[in-house]
């Protein structure tokens, strides 16, 4: 049966390549839900005959031995000759390439050594530089193969520095595990340096039992891709259709693809009825994988700029000059080859360029290309010397010199005589100059000029979003970016951001909350993967703002349990959301720890980092120490510490030893490894913590010395209080109803002396919340106090009974209250929970006449 026919056949069966796109990227945390099976079709553009074009050679062959004086030979005569009787001993119509294979070569060793003379020296097409680049980003690690080249792992050497494991022995697939992180290629038949590949009829009648066995290991947690593949074989057939009558296999289903004239046999249609199998019509395997990586790895090409070197020159001028895709129909392809050939002959892929600008944002780039051609004919593209000059800007961007950056590319904006694309890369790098040094109201009006360009490009959208200081303003573009493509998750996630971090900073905020849940289940309506952090949103907004019953808390997150483990019960937010609802029903910690060790223990595919990070968390929570202890022993022990563990052990020593000089020493080693801005400051913390102005300082000025709030931390250690509260008065005229800063003016108020001003300060802010705020009730209150005033005790005791309030806003109206039993308890309390906290309340107006003895030794830095 043609392709069409099974069309009409089975019409709803049918998906699209964009639907293969989208399960491919609603993984979970890097962990691909797919595996791929590659036949011989994939190999055809890499110069290996196709398995119908030997086919097709063979049957003249054996038709001429048997009639060498027939000079008219035909497709129907041949047939019918294979067709009679006496040659139903060796052929069989259902598996042509097996039976002719065997007919022609008697001997293992002259089926190996016919394979190895069609496939040694050929070149992997694009296709499978592609297909490296998509194994690379986690969206497949593992790859099935039938065909005997070594094509799949000729690709990694050559167009990656990750090495595969690859298994061709049925005594060697044991030892490859569903858990191991490199990429596993399994030869399904064999490899043609062995004699025992399997190529005949009688070989491939089933697969050895390792084989099998692992086959069908991986079809529990993967679905599977087959691509090139026609499924002349029994083996593989029989394992997937005993496979697909249990419904714990190939949970994510199977879809086939096949090309418009591929012949699809009755074997494999049978299969195609059964449920969770489905088929897509593709181009071919390169223009599959292309589509594949165009979508999921945002167009990047598939090599590696740090892979080029002199001695790939000649390689890459083989991959563009493909004779077998130079007809293909792929705009993509046809694109990629074109910037190969570029970077081939400057020896730089302008794919680097792409790289050191993504940032996870989608973009239109057809516009832009669109638009470039339309305006300029004759520069639409830069010239080899400006993207030379380019890549140093960016290269010097990337170092973080973003002022000596801004000044090379107005220097040449200047001097002008730019094709049209290089004015706009350099543009556009200028922006991201402009917010690194925040100078944002000039980055701002380049971005209005971008989009005037191109009016369609989301990231540019989202940039000045972000940078859009009016709360009803900055909505308005972020839906205006939705509208341009509303099936892009990033745009609904950025709109959510942006709403949390106007509730959680802008005081008397009036944010509805439903709106945001909105925000964040539309997000996961387009998008429902697991990495997508609107599940995480989602569950942050349950859990701390949108319910103040814990019975409503524990079952909205039950229902979003349920939902994510439907996907992957163990991905970190399915851990999470457990974990949560275990604190909220008030589980022991036993319990939970149980639990988390009950996940590792028969979870498959992920590591056991997150696990053991939740474990930390719970113990921490807890309180238990000597558990801490003994965990993170064994960590330094048996695991590689990456930035992330290094700044959860930072945390920990912070927080629950109180060793802050130990808590130091890791942050700066996970700083080493992968520095970030929330790390750089959480070091510049440490720093003030323990006294050290000068390095605290020279990190301010190095990196943030535009970062008003580290100004403010900074003169307020140096106890220059009027010159802060002259700074928190200025950034106020700016930013009158931030949270933050209006905490910090009554603060301040208090500290040079100014109690009335503190009084009325904080009553403004309490006036339209009926009283409602924890810390500005407990300054409004010492205001008070210090005025001779009388204090309200039943707003402080609004304070000790609201459940939000944090255990030191507790212990602070406990003090004030006279209740100095039930204040020394919660200040216990909130040091346990969190031994940084001695370093903060120092200064507090509020404790600075308390000498206690037993306050002193709370409080007393070890």
């Amino acid at each position: 049966m043609k392709f069409e026919g099974l069309r009409s056949e089975l019409p709803g069966k049918e998906r699209k390549v964009g639907d293969l796109i989208r399960f491919v990227n609603t993984r979970s945390e890097d962990n691909p839900n797919y595996s791929l099976l590659l036949g011989a079709g994939a190999s055809v553009t890499s110069g290996i005959e196709s398995a119908q074009g030997l086919i097709d050679v063979w049957k003249k062959e054996v038709y001429s031995d048997n009639f060498p004086d027939d000079k008219n030979i035909s497709n129907e005569t041949i047939n019918e000759f294979l067709q009679k009787p006496e040659n139903s001993r060796w052929y069989d119509s259902r598996n042509e390439y097996s039976s002719l294979f065997e007919k022609k070569y008697d001997l293992p060793r002259q089926r190996r050594m016919f394979i190895e003379e069609k496939v040694s020296s050929k070149v992997p097409s694009l296709g499978y530089a592609y297909l490296v680049k998509l194994v690379k980003s986690r969206f497949f690690k593992t790859i099935f193969t039938t065909n005997f080249d070594d094509l799949i792992n000729e690709a990694f050497y050559r167009y990656s520095d990750e090495r595969p494991i690859v298994c061709a022995h049925d005594s060697a697939i044991s030892s490859i595990t569903v858990t191991s992180k490199r990429p596993k290629i399994i030869k399904l038949h064999g490899d043609y340096l062995f004699d025992d590949i399997k190529s005949t009829l009688r070989e491939t009648e089933s697969l050895e039992d390792n084989i099998k066995n692992k086959f069908i290991e991986f079809a529990k947690d993967y679905g599977l891709i087959i691509v090139g593949y026609a499924g002349n074989d029994r083996s593989i057939l029989d394992v997937i259709h005993y496979l697909l009558k249990q419904e714990e296999y190939f949970k994510n289903g199977i879809y086939w693809c096949f090309r418009r004239d591929s012949e699809i046999n009755e074997d494999v249609k049978k299969i195609l009825w059964k449920d969770r199998v489905y088929y897509v019509e593709i181009d071919g395997f390169d223009e599959l994988m292309a589509s594949l990586n165009c979508k999921l790895n945002n167009g990047e090409l598939p090599i590696e700029r740090s892979i080029l070197s002199n001695r790939q020159n000649k390689f890459i001028e083989s991959l563009v000059s493909n004779p077998k895709l130079k007809s293909t129909n792929s705009s993509i392809i046809k694109d990629d080859m074109e910037r190969l050939k570029e970077a081939s002959e400057e020896e730089v892929l302008s794919n680097f360029l792409d790289s050191m600008t993504k940032s996870g944002e989608k973009t239109q780039n057809h516009d832009e290309v669109k638009f470039s051609k339309k305006t300029d004919k004759n520069s639409s593209s830069a010239s080899s010397e400006e993207k030379m000059r380019l890549i140093q800007l960016y290269e010097s961007y990337r170092s973080k010199r973003y002022s000596d950056t801004l000044a090379k590319i107005d220097i040449i904006l200047k001097k002008g005589s730019l094709s049209f694309k290089a004015e706009m890369d350099l543009k556009k790098l200028k922006v991201d100059c402009l917010i690194s040094l925040k100078e944002n109201h000039q980055a701002v009006t380049l971005i209005h000029e971008l989009i005037e360009h191109f009016p369609n490009t989301i990231s540019y959208r989202l940039k000045l979003a972000n940078l859009q200081e009016d709360f009803s303003k900055k909505l308005e573009l972020y839906d205006q970016t939705i509208a341009i493509d509303p099936y892009w998750f990033k745009s609904y996630n950025a709109k959510a951001a942006a709403i949390i971090n106007e509730y959680k900073q802008i005081h008397n905020t009036t944010i509805d909350l439903k709106m945001l849940l909105e925000t964040l289940d539309k997000s996961l309506q387009v998008s429902p993967g697991l990495d997508n952090d609107a599940w995480r949103f989602k569950k942050a907004l349950i859990t701390n703002d949108l319910y103040e019953d814990k019975k409503d808390k524990i079952e909205q997150l039950q229902l979003m349990s349920n939902a994510v483990e439907e996907q992957d019960p163990y991905s970190s937010i399915a851990i999470d959301i457990k974990v949560e609802i275990m604190y909220l029903s008030k589980a022991d910690y036993l319990d939970i720890i149980q639990y988390l060790d009950t996940k590792m223990s028969k979870q498959k595919v992920y590591s056991d980092k997150h696990f053991l990070m939740k474990k930390l968390e719970v113990y921490g929570r807890f309180h238990k120490k000597t558990e801490v202890e003994s965990l993170l022993r064994r960590i330094e022990l048996d695991y590689n510490l990456d930035a992330d563990f290094l700044e959860e052990m930072s945390l920990i020593q912070l927080e629950l030893f109180g060793n802050i000089e130990k808590a130091r020493e890791y942050l700066q080693q996970a700083i080493d490894l992968e520095s970030t801005e929330s790390r750089l400051k959480s070091l510049f913390n440490i720093l003030l913590y323990q006294d050290r102005l000068a390095d605290a300082k020279e990190l301010f000025e190095s990196k943030f010395h535009n970062d008003s709030d580290m100004h403010l931390k900074i003169l307020e250690h140096e106890n220059q209080w009027d010159e802060s509260l002259a700074l928190v008065k200025e950034l106020l005229t700016e930013k009158p109803q931030n949270r933050s800063l209006l905490q910090s003016e009554v603060f301040l108020s208090l500290k040079v002396g100014a109690f009335d001003e503190a009084h009325k300060l904080a009553r403004l802010a309490l006036e339209p919340n009926n009283f409602t705020d924890s810390i500005f009730i407990i300054n409004h209150e010492l205001a008070c106090k210090l005025q001779g005033k009388n204090i309200q005790k039943d707003r402080l005791n609004k304070v000790v009974n609201n459940p939000k309030a944090a255990l030191i806003e507790k212990a602070g109206a406990y003090y004030l209250l006279g209740e100095k039993p039930k204040f020394y308890k919660k200040l216990e309390e909130a040091i346990n929970e969190d031994q940084s906290i001695k370093y903060q309340i120092k200064k507090w107006v509020i404790f600075e006449d308390l000498k206690e003895t037993r306050f002193k030794e709370l409080i007393k830095i070890k």
